[in-house]
């Protein structure tokens, strides 16, 4: 049986294989349930003749399989519910239990800020109760479920945050501490992967936020540690950028940046900085970007821009809310972009994957304008799926396997 989450394709019976190898495991199903959000989760249950911690199957699974196939949740039965013809009967499977899902002894909130965290991420996830050590994305937590958290915590809370301080935090406990004194982060690019292999620096499309990564992060299967990024409301923000992938890179590896939409754009100017700080820039990866060869601030193209954006992250027309600090952070986004001009050349290695709609025409024109902006070699990939679709269902598998295609025979990825 076959199922699709997250914009992955999943077989659910290599699941199960996997969970029949372990050897206390005597018989397993996997599952695909919904949270009251919609959004589906993957959920194990197995009979064992013994107690198996749920660690234990984890870290089991965890050897063989990507992390987007690990069962958000595990249900230990005594024996599997049939039905009178001696079929398994799907619909008696109970529902899980989230603190045994995770995996973690439930911790109780040990002020009104974690109980109102709680209260939060409770009615964002669907699922409780919701220990504070517990983690967001170990939970279910996706991208947009992350909006819609944010969201809240602006408006009940007057939590200051960006989705990079969820990432980093994960945690209601951590969460406290970085909504009620945390003025600033420490570091521009949040590791998505924590994989501590070579860096991959990605730079946000106009929705302006890391998370957009968050799903081909895990893709990578820990081949590379994704390190995405914010969009920097500030006038020096290519300086910002290009000071903080100094100090994750630490001068041992090339860099390689890698940009989706405008955030290739960004991207483009981030490498030139660097290579004007003499700093060896191996290779550039453009998600669909087009050349700005001039200035498109235009107030038609602003506003048929933003009102584009704001329905792909579901605002508004009974889609999710978005806090006003991320409204702000596309608009700024979106009059960087249209005034940006893109001049000159880099010599580092540009790699463009267009979009699968793109017409032949454009794809010729765009392809043009890339390859005359590096001094070395020009490689270019049809993807698929829509512009804006691009790293969403269904689409979302193939593009994260051409991307990873690239990375493994590309000399970039090489120690």
């Amino acid at each position: 049986h076959q199922v699709k989450i997250r914009g992955y394709r999943i077989e659910l019976g290599e699941i199960e294989n996997r969970l029949l190898a372990h050897e206390l495991v005597k018989e397993a199903v996997v599952v695909a349930r919904e949270d009251a959000s919609g959004d589906k989760q993957l959920c194990a249950y197995y009979v064992a003749d013994e107690a198996v911690e749920i660690g234990e199957l984890r870290t089991h699974l965890a050897a063989t399989l990507p992390e987007y196939m690990v069962p958000t949740f595990f249900v230990q039965l005594e024996q599997m519910p049939l039905t009178s013809n001696g079929k398994l009967d799907r619909k008696a499977l109970p529902a899980p239990d989230i603190t045994m899902g995770a995996g973690r002894m439930y911790v109780a909130p040990g002020s009104e800020v974690e109980a109102k965290l709680v209260e939060i991420w409770e009615g964002v996830l669907g699922v409780g109760p919701i220990g504070v050590e517990d983690h967001f994305f170990e939970l279910g937590g996706t991208s947009l479920s992350a909006i819609r958290l944010l969201a809240r915590l602006s408006q009940e809370l007057d939590f200051n945050i960006t989705l990079k301080d969820l990432v980093q935090s994960q945690t209601i406990s951590a969460l406290a501490t970085t909504g009620t004194g945390k003025s600033e982060v420490e570091s521009i690019f949040v590791d998505l992967s924590r994989s501590k292999q070579r860096p991959l620096f990605c730079l946000p499309p106009v929705g302006g936020f890391s998370i957009t990564y968050q799903a081909m992060a895990e893709h990578m299967e820990s081949k590379i540690s994704v390190y995405a990024a914010d969009y920097i409301a500030d006038e020096d923000r290519v300086m910002k950028y290009s000071d903080a992938i100094l100090t994750v890179n630490g001068g041992s590896e090339p860099i390689i940046l890698m940009g989706y939409s405008a955030g290739g754009n960004l991207a483009f100017e981030i490498v030139q900085e660097l290579e004007r700080r003499d700093q060896f820039v191996s290779d550039l990866i453009l998600i669909d970007s087009e050349w700005q060869s001039k200035a498109s601030g235009l107030w038609g193209w602003r506003r048929f821009a933003e009102k584009r954006v704001m329905q792909e992250l579901g605002y508004g027309d009974g889609g999710i809310d978005i806090s006003a600090q991320m409204q702000e952070s596309v608009r700024d986004y979106l009059d960087y972009i249209g005034s940006l001009v893109n001049t000159g050349t880099i010599n580092a290695n540009i790699h463009l994957i267009t979009s699968g709609e793109l017409s032949h025409r454009d794809r010729i024109r765009r392809g043009k304008t890339w390859r005359a902006a590096t001094t070395s070699q020009y490689n270019e990939y049809q993807g698929f799926g829509g512009h804006f679709q691009m790293f969403n269902l269904p689409y979302a598998t193939r593009n994260f396997e051409l991307l990873k295609t690239l990375l493994s025979f590309a000399t970039l990825c090489k120690k």
